[in-house]
């Protein structure tokens, strides 16, 4: 049996036996964290940018569009990779771990241990540490704490790889972004 203990004034969870398993049973369909502030931060950051655009047309400054828009752009599009794109998605087969411009795909055979709090912490067998962005999770309680828990035990000691590898979409988007607004400023 591990210890429990408390981080942060949050509790994590980390014993075996009955009452993982039954923590394990209660999240069988893939949770995933990710933070709700970031996400509708977002929608309304492109709400109003939609709303910029839209006036500038109805007013007929299409001028304006085009030299604003690229930059109302990278804005939001800054917002969607910092805050509403990142996230864990956990289930029985392992962790994905998407950050700014990164994805993993840890399998619970490659973790060593996780930490799961407003972030998930996992220490991979590898030595690795991964480390998600701020999910603001704060109903990831003790039973997903042990859930993680029962099924890095269930997979202990198969032999297995993590993978993390660059998110293209993030990339060409941000690449996508970055031509736009250098278009702008040329023009």
């Amino acid at each position: 049996m591990r210890p429990a203990g408390r981080t942060r004034g949050r509790t994590t969870t980390r014993t075996t036996g009955r009452t993982t398993t039954s923590a394990a049973a209660e999240h069988d369909r893939p949770v995933v964290l990710r933070s709700t502030v970031g996400v509708v931060a977002t929608a309304l950051a492109v709400v109003v940018a939609l709303g910029l655009v839209l006036q500038a047309l109805l007013a007929g400054r299409a001028d304006t569009v085009l030299a604003a828009g690229p930059w109302l752009l990278a804005g939001v599009w800054v917002m969607v990779l910092f805050l509403a794109r990142p996230h864990v998605a956990l289930d029985r087969d392992g962790a994905r771990v998407v950050t700014v411009l990164r994805r993993h795909h840890l399998p619970w055979g490659a973790v060593r241990d996780a930490t799961v709090r407003p972030h998930v912490r996992f220490q991979l067998r590898d030595g690795r540490r991964i480390a998600s962005w701020d999910t603001s999770r704060h109903d990831a309680d003790d039973s997903l704490g042990a859930a993680v828990t029962s099924w890095i035990d269930t997979h202990d000691g198969e032999p297995q790889t993590a993978r993390s590898r660059w998110d293209t979409t993030a990339l060409a988007g941000t690449a996508v972004v970055v031509v736009l607004c250098a278009v702008s400023v040329l023009a």
